[in-house]
Parts: C-alpha cells; sequence; structure tokens
C-alpha cells in the first residue's frame, strides 16, 4: 500500500511538473517571439501582396507591419476546452441511437410477445407442468 502511495504521489508530481513547464513555455515568451513582421506589398500588375518574406526587387508600395503571432495554447487550457465539447458529442449521439427491438433490428425496443397459436415456449411448458416430449430417431 505504501509504494502504491510513492508511486501515486511521484506520478502527480511528474504531471503536475509537465503542466507548468508546458504553461510557462508557451505563456512566457520574449518580445522576439511575440511578433512578427508581415510585409504589404504592391506587384507589377498593381495587385497587393501581404507576405512574411521580404517583398522582391521591383515592388512598390512597401509596408512593414508589425503583428502578433498566434502562439498554441498551452495543454491544459486545451482540455479544458475540449471537455465540454467532448460531453456534448456524446450526448449528442447517445441521444439519437436508438435500441434494437425484439427482433435484433434497430428501431424501438419492444417488449418480446408470447408465441400464439400451437406454439409454446420450453418456459411455458413448465409452467403448466407439461414434460417436454423428444422424438429420437431410430
Amino acid at each position: 500500500m505504501k509504494k502504491f502511495a510513492i508511486v501515486t504521489t511521484v506520478m502527480v508530481a511528474l504531471i503536475a511538473g509537465f503542466l507548468y513547464y508546458d504553461w510557462h513555455k508557451k505563456t512566457h515568451v520574449s518580445e522576439e517571439e511575440r511578433y512578427t513582421l508581415v510585409y504589404s506589398w504592391t506587384d507589377e500588375e498593381g495587385q497587393v501582396n501581404f507576405t512574411n518574406q521580404a517583398p522582391p526587387a521591383g515592388a512598390k508600395n512597401i509596408d512593414q507591419i508589425k503583428t502578433l503571432k498566434t502562439l498554441e495554447k498551452p495543454i491544459i487550457l486545451q482540455v479544458t476546452e475540449s471537455v465540454p465539447r467532448f460531453i456534448h458529442r456524446t450526448r449528442t449521439r447517445v441521444a439519437s441511437m436508438t435500441l434494437p427491438d425484439a427482433d435484433g433490428f434497430p428501431g424501438v425496443f419492444t417488449e418480446p410477445k408470447e408465441p400464439e397459436g400451437p406454439m409454446r415456449s420450453i418456459s411455458s411448458s413448465k409452467r403448466q407442468g407439461k414434460p417436454l416430449s423428444r422424438s429420437r430417431k431410430s
């Protein structure tokens, strides 16, 4: 029991350490990592282009725009945002499922009906106290 507690504590500490490292790495970025340069320029045909690379020679109206990079979210935020979507999808799937009917085909479940006529089930024969007959081929 003591070994299990130690292993569990170590595992929890490792997971918490990794989540903290991931959070810190993705939220504490330097100024130069946070921004990127986007170039706006017009080519020979008069079309305006936006690129993250320097425009070719002969480009006109060149502008440099400092924009924020799209940073990846920490894992803990990705998980907390995806869990409600997963629960919603699962509930929707379960609500749209149909149970098999008595014949085993998908549809609305109905209770099995007692056979009508000369057919009797084994349980009904036993209930009536009649022995089941077996025939042997000789």
